[in-house]
């Protein structure tokens, strides 16, 4: 079984996306990134992916410098200035990242953070300047905000596939014991996304873990990152548990009772990071909210080892009543989506993904498994596939992982 460092495999991504295609001039415009912000979509994922991107280039460009290739940092240092000068004329045109609602102001967060605290010596002064009022001053006191405005919402449940029936539950009522109501059709659901909080508490966890200059028991954000953490809890669908918790996890879909697999993959990435949070420990946090992580991550490996390929949405953590119709290849398969879930820092799993992808797909024959993964999205274009990959090479570099070839 042939193995390669995360810092190497990133190497190899960097010269592949950022060196050859020249992504961020190139394909930052293209559908991937839908830099077009008339259509709230392509908004969202214009701001999530050029958050992405950043936060890849911050570490490896920090890393970099830590191993000794001055010459490799001094290049990723200029994708990574390349890269903020597309967010600063984003944030000329309209400040895409402030939305209560949205992954992305949490998405921007980190990727501040990291500047911050990784790179901030060595870039161009006004990305100095604007990383480090952004980061200080605004979108940390804005994540609060969002915190508070939730509290004032209802949790709503619609008729589903599982019957009819509609009704509300507070803020309040979700979170005292009597958070384990069910709607007459047995599926709980609210208003907000669980992916946006849960994001919006990891990106919280790593902001403070990273740049709080007081222990975690001191934090000033850590009460919002305990009451999302706990929403999180009692809300996701660990343990294979599925009635009476959030089957729908993120996207506003209306198809309510089904699990996400991708938004379910960033419901656990970010209570690790909310691990992190409060604890301040980046590799293995012992916290409720890890252990919360570990559960779903296990869920959506015992969907994939069931099925033999992971559905783009399902019913359970036992994989019933998955909706692929046609023969299952890359597109359909969305196992790459769970390269979010190296941030539980768990080996094994990201060995258990890359066997399936190697098996089933023929991935990893040339260049390492992630890597093909990296350049499997269509027409040369870098979409969720590839962001989902450069995520996994960040929390792997991180977390000290290694990524493997095909004849593992």
């Amino acid at each position: 079984m042939t193995t390669i460092s995360s810092y190497e495999a990133s190497k190899i991504a960097f010269t592949e996306v950022f060196v050859k295609r020249n992504h961020i001039e190139t394909q930052v415009g293209y559908p991937s990134h839908n830099t077009t912000l008339s259509n709230s979509v392509a908004e969202k994922e214009t701001a999530w992916r050029l958050a992405t991107d950043i936060q890849f280039l911050s570490i490896l460009e920090h890393q970099g410098r830590l191993n000794g290739e001055v010459h490799l940092a001094e290049l990723v240092l200029e994708h990574l200035n390349l890269a903020l000068t597309k967010l600063e004329e984003q944030l000329k045109q309209e400040t895409f990242y402030l939305n209560l609602f949205s992954p992305y102001t949490a998405q921007n967060l980190i990727a501040f953070t990291f500047v911050k605290k990784y790179n901030i010596n060595a870039l161009e002064y006004k990305y100095d300047s604007m990383a480090t009022s952004i980061v200080e001053t605004y979108l940390p006191l804005f994540l609060r905000s969002a915190v508070d405005s939730y509290k004032e919402t209802t949790v709503t449940w619609e008729p589903t596939l599982f019957g009819d029936g509609s009704g509300t539950l507070t803020y309040e009522e979700l979170t005292e014991e009597k958070r384990h109501i069910v709607a007459p059709n047995g599926i709980k659901r609210f208003a907000g996304s669980l992916n946006v909080y849960s994001i919006m508490g990891g990106a919280l966890g790593l902001y403070g873990a990273l740049l709080s200059e007081v222990p975690p028991n001191r934090y000033e954000y850590r009460n919002e990152i305990v009451e999302l953490g706990k929403l999180a809890i009692s809300m996701s669908d660990s343990g294979n548990r599925s009635i009476g918790h959030l089957n729908n996890i993120g996207g506003g879909r209306k198809d309510g009772g089904f699990i996400s697999t991708g938004y379910a993959s960033w419901v656990a990435r970010g209570l690790a990071q909310m691990g992190t949070g409060t604890t301040f420990e980046l590799n293995h946090p012992k916290s409720m909210f890890m252990d919360e992580a570990q559960q779903i991550k296990q869920g959506l490996l015992t969907v994939l080892s069931r099925k033999g390929y992971m559905p783009d949405v399902f019913v359970d953590f036992y994989g019933r009543n998955s909706f692929n119709t046609r023969d299952v290849d890359l597109e359909t398969d969305k196992t790459i989506y769970l390269y979010e879930l190296a941030w539980c820092g768990d080996q094994v799993a990201m060995d258990t993904i890359e066997s399936h992808l190697a098996t089933k797909h023929g991935l990893g024959k040339e260049h390492p498994i992630i890597i093909d993964s990296l350049l499997s999205d269509e027409n040369s274009v870098l979409g969720s596939n590839a962001h989902r990959a450069l995520a996994g090479l960040t929390a792997g570099m991180i977390k000290s992982l290694y990524f493997n070839y095909g004849d593992m």
